[in-house]
């Protein structure tokens, strides 16, 4: 039975995540978005249709607050810099992930250094490095707020520039892993160049 476990394991983890995928897609892919950010900003993203957008200068801001902000947000937004700079570290990662938050997140959030995941690794064939951690509101804050989020650090050679790309996760009482599994669905399906 034990032998057994580890793929047993694998079989229901992949079922999960596919319907963890099928569900967030329901409203189907928004398509025509993708078209916008390739042919006009040289970067793709597939959202679902239930996310809302906008831009600010090179910062884009992806938002599914459906049915209630104060119960559920899942939030992704993608930003560059050219041209490219070296390398990132996790600590650089981090620095531009706060000048993010505070120009462009609708609340303030610190990043939790306790139990951080950093990992270097290739994405669609291009150099990257991904920060998993926690974000929760400062104190001075009236009321409590935390949740997960994974920043993703790619770089395009072809364009000369290094995106950062952000996911964060507002559930309050709920389970966070379907919702996590959506938010690294999308991260996935970033290309750019």
């Amino acid at each position: 039975l034990y032998a057994a476990l580890p793929q047993v394991l694998s079989i229901l983890d992949s079922q999960y995540r596919d319907y963890a995928r099928e569900r967030m897609y329901m409203s189907g892919v928004d398509s025509a978005l993708a078209d916008t950010l390739s042919t006009q900003y040289g970067f793709q993203l597939l959202v679902p249709k239930v996310y809302r957008w906008h831009k600010a200068d090179s910062t884009f801001v992806f938002r599914n607050d459906n049915p209630d902000p104060s119960e559920l947000i899942r939030e992704l937004v993608v930003s560059w810099r050219s041209p490219a700079p070296a390398r990132l570290d996790a600590d650089d990662m981090l620095a531009w992930r706060a000048s993010n938050v505070a120009a462009y997140y609708s609340e303030p959030q610190d990043t939790v250094l306790e139990g951080m995941a950093v990992s270097d690794t290739t994405f669609a064939g291009h150099p990257a490095v991904q920060v998993q951690a926690q974000w929760r509101n400062p104190p001075t804050r009236d009321w409590p707020a935390a949740g997960p989020f994974i920043t993703r650090a790619i770089t395009c050679d072809t364009q000369d520039r290094t995106y950062l790309i952000d996911a964060w996760l507002y559930a309050p009482g709920k389970e966070k892993y379907e919702y996590m599994i959506q938010l690294e669905t999308i991260l996935d399906t970033f290309r750019c160049g």
